[in-house]
């Protein structure tokens, strides 16, 4: 799809960046600024900006050039070119005739001039401008490369503290996503950002060529208005290309030969380099900026440690990754067998290597027709499933056609699969290896056959096989020997079989045998003094207890369940679990946090997760999206979640792969019926009963946000009644904390029964948010509007806005003056939140507990409109209106138009 792109590409000014490096010349402390930056930064742009920020008339601007640095004054010839022979007599005459020509370019007090190329700058201009700028008879604007090529006088201002200097960083992903948003009239899922800005390193001139370049090649595609990508970028532009390659040539054949290496391994340990190479050629590359020493954030060491690396161990990549894939693609076939002999050596054992030249080193071999290794095919295949690319760990696993690693290989293939959104075809893969695996494989590999049939079982309905191989585990991993080996792997037996029956809603029956394996739990640090037996034990307990928390949370032991959230977010802190471990962990925190009302805390838990890195956001940013969005939707938020919810359907479109798009579409649907937006409401309703939904989790929140949608769009409908319905089923199932969040919907609703429910049967260990509804549900019964505002106050302090404007406006309209002033508070809060109050609201009005299309409604009858002329000016149905003006009639405790429109007259 072609976007309705302005015709040229957009200039981000970044007007922080400008106005932090003029500050100091505009307080008098400098004379100029200097901007540096890599070709294409936009260090022109910024010293564009900051010329003008500097003045408030025109400008000189003058740009240097390899033809006039070799002239004397070839920089300020346009400024002279008329100047008299006499005037370079002396340095007197020659000043007040330089002066004299700036002056007559621009009408400041104080001329700015901006210096472009200003390394280029011929010595004696330099000297000349440097002269005035330090006598402060003009402004200086430098853009340059970098400091060192730089002029000696312009230098000399440097050290001075005359010319401040200021590093152009490169685009950030929130800045890509601005620039990419303006440039195609749409917003960018932040996962493509994210891509985006590390394929090009942050450089405007790179991300351009490689936006436009995805564009016309049609992956990057605008879905429900939001533009995504549909798989990693690549760049085959001639013209960037050509620009880089220039930048490649004038590197020595021995320097070039530094590059290749690294651009095809992406990441060299500097210890091996040094075998390959002079270590004299790596100085020379890193202090010119071609090489760089990987950087040691969080990100990379937590990434190192999940696949084995040594955390902090030096190595050497390219400096920007559009110049590797440069170098990479201009080795000739020959010579880039000839390298990977030369590199083979390193990679002879597998798990030796670290992840990404262990990737970098299969593509390499694929590409040069040699050979893959069975061995290193599947340690690719498993870091490519890890890193969430699975294009390429089908590729490598593919390799591996028979020997002692088929198997192995082909579960690499199943959960590549799966992350595509194929899950039928990962079931077929595991069905043409199961007879193999049931004859005899090493237990090893049947214990990790059974954990990916158990994943595979749980996305893809009809798939059961699970249940026998598990038992034939079973047997067999009871004789394992020695003791630790043996425990290790019934505990991953464990664990994949409990996580299986989580995912099939069962939490009541798991709850007995999780709780037991939880209290005979080993002591880890007392367990064994391996370290990696000891980890190993840690992350056991972790997954172990996410997943009683989550059982004690359904059953609704919602307390003990809140106290092992803290124990887990005490053990991620730490920073020594496995990324595996760390999903496990997010995803249980994810769940209880959600049912029971902190959903603040859970936005946060989900913002913190490490993104960006070689892919990764390719896949689970439409998960992270989802969950925000779904999030903000419990809380009644439409305006702040649809948003996220845009973003991921717009991905779950590309790919499903755990079939949550049936869950988006029902929270699209609830926000769409919030917003009085009848007829997407409806579509997105007909599409998600659509949908397969095979996670317990999906499956409930998309039954509960679909019928709150279908309450809202039919008020005299039998949602409540479904909704209670649903929830015996729940309850019989022993799931009563989802049985609870479907009854307190329909309560809310005007379910007379639904109460009831609420104040006979209630939660053992109620979590913040059950507490706040009881609480309503208390005041309610009692007619203390004191409790209801209480339940208020409760309810917004966890995020729920919606619900807490509902009783707000009930307590606004029935309570005595003195609950007034905390009633509009909260109704203040909510309505800035919600996008349905002014942010300095301090007159409550009845009309404010509506949602926009009942308020729009209720006005309209209110000014004395019939129904049929309020469904005209609306493009709403006749019957529509009178529902919504049900609706209000209730919510506003009024019987007739006639109250309705004394309402009215004292609001207005």
């Amino acid at each position: 799809m072609s976007p309705a792109a302005p015709a040229e590409w957009t200039v981000l000014q970044r007007p922080a960046i400008v106005s932090q490096a003029v500050a100091p010349v505009l307080e008098g402390a400098a004379t100029g600024a200097l901007f540096m930056g890599e070709t294409g930064s936009g260090k022109t742009t910024l010293a564009l900006a900051a010329a003008r920020e500097l003045t408030e008339g025109d400008f000189v601007r003058l740009r240097g050039s390899v033809l006039t640095s070799e002239v004397p004054y070839g920089l300020l010839f346009g400024l002279l070119k008329n100047a008299e022979t006499d005037a370079f007599a002396n340095s007197a005459a020659f000043y007040t005739v330089l002066s004299a020509a700036v002056a007559a370019q621009t009408s400041a007090p104080r001329p700015v001039i901006l210096v472009d190329n200003a390394h280029l700058a011929d010595p004696l201009s330099a000297h000349a401008l440097a002269h005035l700028a330090a006598t402060f008879s003009v402004r200086l604007v430098l853009a340059v490369p970098e400091l060192g090529g730089l002029p000696e006088a312009f230098l000399d201002l440097w050290r001075d503290g005359l010319l401040g200097a200021t590093e152009v960083p490169p685009l950030t992903a929130a800045e890509v996503a601005e620039v990419l948003a303006l440039y195609l009239n749409g917003p960018v899922v932040p996962a493509a950002a994210h891509h985006l800005a590390e394929r090009s390193g942050g450089n405007p001139l790179f991300l351009s060529y490689l936006a436009i370049e995805q564009l016309e090649e049609g992956l990057l595609t605008q879905h429900e208005g939001i533009w995504t990508l549909a798989g990693r970028a690549s760049l085959t532009s001639d013209r960037l290309i050509g620009m880089l390659k220039t930048r490649v040539g004038h590197w020595s054949d021995a320097q070039r030969e530094v590059l290749e290496i690294v651009a095809l391994l992406e990441t060299v340990p500097l210890d091996r380099l040094e075998q390959l190479v002079d270590p004299a050629l790596i100085d020379e590359l890193l202090d010119a900026g071609a090489i760089a020493v990987q950087s040691d954030d969080g990100l990379h060491l937590g990434l190192a440690r999940a696949f084995g690396d040594v955390p902090g161990a030096p190595a050497i990549v390219m400096r920007n990754a559009l110049m590797a894939d440069v170098v990479r693609a201009g080795v000739p076939f020959l010579r880039r067998r000839q390298l990977r002999e030369r590199i083979a050596p390193f990679f002879e054992d597998p798990a030796g290597s670290d992840y990404q030249s262990a990737l970098a080193f299969s593509v390499w071999t694929l590409e040069c027709g040699a050979r893959l290794e069975p061995s290193l095919a599947l340690h690719a295949a498993r870091l490519a499933n890890r890193l969430f690319d699975p294009e390429f760990a089908i590729r490598v696993a593919s390799t591996v056609v028979e020997g002692p690693l088929l198997v192995p290989a082909g579960v690499q293939k199943s959960r590549a699969m799966r992350t595509l959104g194929r899950a039928a075809n990962a079931g077929q893969i595991l069905r043409r290896l199961a007879p193999r695996v049931r004859e005899g494989e090493p237990v090893e590999v049947l214990v990790e056959f059974v954990q990916e049939v158990a994943r595979v079982q749980g996305v893809l309905p009809g798939f059961d096989e699970f249940a026998g191989l598990h038992e034939l585990a079973l047997a067999r991993v009871a004789a394992v020997q020695p003791e630790a080996e043996r425990r290790g792997l019934l505990q991953r037996l464990e664990l994949t079989g409990w996580s299986l029956t989580l995912g099939s809603g069962d939490h009541r029956r798991a709850l007995d045998e999780v709780q037991a394996a939880y209290d005979r739990r080993p002591d880890a640090s007392a367990l064994t003094d391996d370290p990696a037996e000891a980890a190993r034990a840690a992350e056991y307990e972790v997954r172990l207890t996410g997943m009683l928390a989550e059982c004690l949370c359904a059953v609704g032991r919602q307390d003990e369940a809140l106290a092992l959230a803290l124990q887990l977010e005490a053990a991620e802190a730490t920073g020594e679990l496995g990324e595996d471990a760390v999903d496990e962990l997010h995803s249980a925190l994810s769940l209880i946090y959600l049912s029971t009302g902190q959903w603040q805390r859970r936005r946060e838990l989900i913002g913190s997760r490490a993104r960006g890195v070689l892919g990764r956001e390719l896949y689970r940013g439409s998960g992270d999206d989802g969950a925000i969005g779904v999030g903000h939707l419990f809380g009644g938020a439409s305006r702040l979640g649809r948003q996220h919810l845009m973003s991921a359907l717009s991905q779950f479109r590309l790919r499903d792969a755990g079939n949550g798009r049936s869950e988006i579409l029902a929270a699209l649907a609830y926000s769409s019926a919030l917003d009085g937006d009848v007829e997407s409401a409806r579509d997105y309703l007909a599409e998600s009963r659509a949908g397969a939904l095979t996670s317990w989790n999906s499956a409930a929140s998309a039954t509960y946000l679909g019928l709150s949608a279908e309450a809202l769009l039919d008020r005299d409908g039998d949602a409540a009644e479904r909704m209670l319905a649903i929830a015996d089923d729940y309850r019989e199932r022993g799931l009563v904390a989802d049985a609870f969040l479907l009854v307190s919907a329909a309560a809310r609703s005007g379910s007379q029964e639904a109460l009831d429910r609420l104040r006979t049967d209630r939660m053992p260990q109620p979590g913040p948010a059950a507490a706040a509804v009881y609480l309503w549900v208390d005041g309610l019964g009692a007619g203390d509007p004191e409790l209801v505002l209480d339940a208020a106050e409760a309810l917004l302090a966890q995020g729920n806005h919606l619900f807490a404007r509902e009783l707000a406006t009930t307590v606004a309209a029935t309570a005595p003056p003195a609950l007034l002033g905390r009633a509009a508070a909260v109704l203040r809060e909510t309505g800035e939140v919600l996008g349905e109050l002014p942010s300095g609201a301090a007159v409550v009005s009845r009309f404010d507990g509506l949602t926009n299309r009942e308020r729009d409604v209720a006005l309209l009858v209110a000014e004395g409109l019939s129904n049929r002329d309020v469904a005209a000016a609306l493009h709403l149905s006749v019957r529509t209106v009178e529902s919504y003006l049900q609706s209000a009639f209730g919510k506003l405790g009024i019987a007739n138009r006639r109250e309705l429109a004394e309402l009215g007259a004292a609001a207005g």
